[in-house]
């Protein structure tokens, strides 16, 4: 069996573009996954949950996953540090809440009702995006590690 790589474009909502207190609430579900981000709070800081739609590579398949991604905020950096892959969007979105057996469950635990993360800068200045079907992705972005990025 050949290694299996999850892969996915950067959702707008992503910490690379920055965390904004807009993109941030209490719980996600199925009709707010793909703009929204939960804060956790693990024991070296808050962490920001969200959900992402991409594909696992296993030889030449590509089949359809959801991704939970957490970064930890730090500075004008934000660090990965889990990611875990569903088959289904349900159980995603139970694993972003911390309703279901994980890492990120045992690691971490809900924020207080309200929290909020606060403004974190982008990591990105530069980004180019394609249009696929009508949808329009990411697919590349320059960091500079606490560039600020300019608004068109």
């Amino acid at each position: 069996m050949g290694n299996r790589v999850f892969r996915c474009f950067a959702p707008f909502h992503s910490p690379i573009f920055g965390i904004d207190p807009s993109n941030i609430t209490d719980r996600i579900h199925k009709r707010n996954w793909n703009a929204k981000a939960v804060p956790r709070i693990g024991g070296d800081g808050p962490f920001y949950v969200y959900i992402a739609r991409g594909w696992e590579e296993s030889g030449d398949r590509k089949m359809p996953k959801y991704g939970v991604l957490a970064w930890r905020p730090e500075g004008h950096r934000h660090e990965h540090r889990y990611t875990a892959v569903f088959d289904r969007l349900r159980d995603a979105i139970a694993c972003a809440n911390g309703e279901s057996p994980s890492e990120l469950r045992r690691g971490t635990s809900p924020s207080p009702t309200g929290y909020r993360l606060g403004s974190f800068p982008p990591e990105v200045s530069l980004m180019a995006c394609g249009c696929s079907g009508g949808n329009i992705s990411p697919i590349l972005s320059i960091a500079v590690p606490g560039g600020e990025a300019i608004a068109p």
